[in-house]
């Protein structure tokens, strides 16, 4: 097992100093170590990529051979090398970062490393101000999306609520228009109560003096005076036949 890890290790340095040696190549390929911001020709940028290219596979080897690493110091149990994987692991990643910074200095030809970085930094910083803006106005169009939807459902409310009240004034014209037929009702059924009843009474008036008449002339003919009254019984049947026409034609 310490043999494997061994050589996994020797494996490691070689893909560092070739990582090494690329980043050293890097400021000689885009043309001059110093500050120059001519553009580069086709060359230089090629050979610029192929440099960061093969900086890169390094990085990937190392990081491969560092995980291989962890692997057999986990196998044998061996805190030291668990230590030493961990040491390389930050090398790793420290290459990584080495890489960037690199590669932003020769995007500019050899430009110091804090304006490169400035320059992004404060371009990442407008990019992100300018997503801010973007993200902000789409929520103040959503929101005013929102309020415009609301302000159509608050027309349509408020449109049924009028048609609601005017059908709610028709129902209290169609109200009082039924009480009113409803009173006119009553005074014709009272008016038609009282009629019935003056009539029952004058039926009955007339009833009860039609039966007094017919006990009159009962008595008067058949009575005690009948002999008396019978020279004028002619007269009382004349005056029992005009009573008879006056009633009919009365009623």
């Amino acid at each position: 097992m310490p043999g494997r890890f061994d050589d996994y290790e020797e494996e490691f340095l070689d893909e560092k100093t070739k990582f090494n040696s690329k980043l050293e190549e890097l400021p000689k390929v885009t043309g001059s170590e110093s500050i120059d911001l001519r553009p580069p020709s086709l060359t230089f940028s090629d050979n610029r990529s192929a440099v960061l290219r093969a900086a890169s596979e390094a990085i990937e080897n190392a990081g491969d051979v560092v995980r291989s690493m962890r692997r057999e110091a986990l196998s044998a149990n061996d805190k030291s090398l668990t230590n030493k994987c961990t040491e390389y692991e930050r090398e790793v990643n420290h290459m990584r970062e080495n890489l960037k910074i690199a590669e932003r200095q020769s995007l500019f030809q050899g430009a110091k490393s804090d304006m490169v970085v400035t320059n992004i930094d404060q371009r990442n910083a407008l990019e992100q101000q300018t997503q801010r803006a973007k993200n902000s106005t789409a929520m103040l169009d959503d929101v005013l999306a929102t309020a415009h939807d609301t302000e159509e459902i608050g027309r349509g409310v408020a449109g049924s609520l009028n048609e609601q009240s005017q059908r709610m004034r028709g129902m209290r014209d169609d109200v009082k228009g039924i009480r009113e037929d409803v009173g006119l009702a009553r005074r014709t059924l009272t008016s038609m109560k009282r009629r019935i009843m003056t009539n029952k009474l004058i039926f009955g008036l007339i009833a009860f003096l039609l039966l007094a008449l017919i006990i009159f002339v009962i008595w008067y003919r058949w009575g005690p005076s009948s002999s008396d009254t019978s020279s004028n019984e002619g007269a009382v049947t004349d005056n029992s036949s005009t009573v008879k026409r006056w009633v009919v034609e009365r009623f």
